[in-house]
């Protein structure tokens, strides 16, 4: 049986295989486009607060550098496999490409539930999973960043220990625990190593709700182009002869009879009410469209009006693990 894993990285791939075959590619071309560059996968433990060590299993795998360093997130999820991260790092390199960034794609992930940790346990992860991948990142090498699971708190405890390992190279010493000296400029150059991080510790302001904000920008995007009479007929058409059949329930919603994003009269469900649902939702709300519904693990309300949405949002934030279905 195919895993979910399997099925993200086979969608990536035939991704790649159709613009090769569209463009014309070669086929020794359109490998090296398929397979990454580096497979890192690393079994490291971590000393639990029961005294016991426990054994992670993690991986960075780094697609594409073509054209520049690799960058992508790091995720904590109990079912991260290797197929998927290796699918969300193909998925990084086509995005940095469409978006004619000057970065390659890659991505990071831990098998693990952070929900079962203490924040000690969580630190000590990942500052150990930070030692693991320290040898294979920099500024200009592989740059990473917050994905599911992990924040700019637990970005700052991997760049910490990024630095850590810096200084010992740097001045030869092998001991952790005695002062070194890195320049400020220097040390400036390393903590962009990680984007992400807190704002004090050269972090960017805006960052955390910038997915959510993205998504938004482009839902306004995409309506404008579907409202617009010449173009509404181009994305119906391209639907139609998509051979995609993910593009069904699409098909179905597209129809120049939609009133215009304007009269406020679209309603949005968000699934998922994480750091980008849970800003896709409140950014969404204050553009003016209707949220009406919302769900996380735990459950899901419907029929949302805007104070119940803004009350879920003070119960859901600043704690994340509050349940909505409940």
């Amino acid at each position: 049986m195919i895993t979910q894993g399997q099925m993200m990285l086979e969608t990536a791939q035939n991704i790649i295989k159709r613009t090769a075959k569209l463009l014309g590619l070669s086929e020794d071309i359109s490998k090296r486009l398929i397979e990454p560059e580096q497979y890192h996968e690393f079994n490291f433990p971590v000393l639990m607060d029961s005294e016991k060590v426990r054994l992670f299993k993690g991986w960075r795998i780094q697609h594409n550098s073509a054209l520049g360093p690799y960058k992508g997130g790091i995720r904590f999820h109990p079912e991260t496999v290797r197929e998927e991260v290796q699918a969300l790092a193909t998925l990084m390199t086509i995005k940095c490409a469409v978006a004619g960034l000057p970065y390659g794609g890659s991505k990071g992930g831990v098998v693990v539930d952070p929900k079962t940790l203490s924040k000690t346990e969580l630190e000590r992860l990942s500052r150990a999973y930070a030692k693991q991948i320290a040898p294979i990142i920099g500024p200009y090498v592989d740059v990473p960043a917050p994905d599911v699971n992990t924040n700019p708190l637990i970005m700052s405890y991997m760049i910490e220990e990024y630095l850590k390992k810096v200084k010992s190279q740097k001045s030869k010493v092998k001991s952790e625990s005695k002062k070194l000296k890195v320049d400020k400029n220097e040390e400036s150059y390393y903590l962009s190593t990680f984007t992400g991080k807190p704002v004090g510790k050269g972090g960017t302001l805006g960052r955390t709700e910038a997915t959510g904000r993205g998504g938004v920008i482009i839902l306004k995007a995409l309506l404008e182009k579907i409202f617009n009479q010449d173009d509404s007929t181009k994305i119906l058409s391209r639907l139609n002869s998509s051979p995609d059949k993910t593009v069904g329930v699409v098909k179905q919603k597209v129809s120049k009879n939609f009133v215009s994003p304007s009269s406020n009269n679209l309603t949005i469900a968000v699934q998922g009410f994480g750091n980008v649902g849970y800003y896709f939702a409140k950014i969404a709300q204050e553009e003016g469209f209707k949220v009406v519904a919302v769900s996380d693990s735990k459950g899901g309300i419907i029929k949302l009006n805007n104070q119940f949405l803004i009350n879920l949002i003070s119960k859901k934030y600043p704690n994340p693990n509050h349940p909505i279905g409940k």
